[in-house]
């Protein structure tokens, strides 16, 4: 499990090797890329090691996927749940009660 942690960081480190030396114009767009290949990185391999996935043949493969794609869906799910439940609290402040802040 932690070979695979290691292999992951190692990739990460050689894109921000490569990408320190991109060019200045594209700085946005490397940026972009780089976040999204950080994010796929680090989901895939949680999901590698938390669910044991077996890509050394080609159903294995497919299942992982499956599980990834199952995974990645119900992230963005609880993601949209809990924005939803924070904006749908009373924010509204309530006069009566003071400055309980700073306990005064």
């Amino acid at each position: 499990m932690s070979s695979t942690w290691a292999i992951i960081g190692l990739i990460i480190g050689i894109v921000f090797f490569v990408i320190k030396l991109a060019s200045k114009k594209q700085e946005v767009a490397v940026k972009i890329v780089l976040f999204g290949f950080i994010f796929l990185m680090l989901t895939i391999g949680y999901v590698y090691v938390t669910y044991d996935a077996d890509i050394s043949t080609y159903d294995g493969t497919v299942a992982a996927v499956k599980v990834y794609g199952i995974w990645l869906k119900n992230a963005f799910s609880n993601a949209g749940s809990v924005t939803g439940y924070a904006f749908n609290q009373n924010w509204d402040i309530d006069p009566t009660l003071g400055n309980i802040t700073l306990g005064k």
